[in-house]
């Protein structure tokens, strides 16, 4: 089982879909299942996600990501197109 959710940060303003989150987020986790959620910033962060919803955000791996520089793009694309 996998659950991907990217840009999680737009559920900021709708608390009924946080609850619904909430609740698949802890039956997910009941059966072992996977889940990979993406934010702009950390969950901690947010001003109107709920506590609950925060705390298990946080309670997860969280890693900070950076875009590639300029000259790693055009290396990457080249090698993609040599391919």
């Amino acid at each position: 089982d996998l659950l991907v959710l990217e840009d999680a940060g737009r559920l900021a303003a709708k608390p009924p879909a946080q609850w619904e989150l909430i609740h698949t987020l802890d039956a997910l986790a009941q059966r072992g299942a996977y889940v990979v959620v993406t934010l702009d910033a950390a969950p901690q962060t947010f001003d109107t996600l709920l506590p609950a919803l925060v705390g298990r955000l946080a309670e997860g791996s969280m890693f900070g990501l950076v875009p590639p520089s300029s000259s790693s793009r055009l290396t990457i694309l080249a090698e993609l197109a040599r391919e």
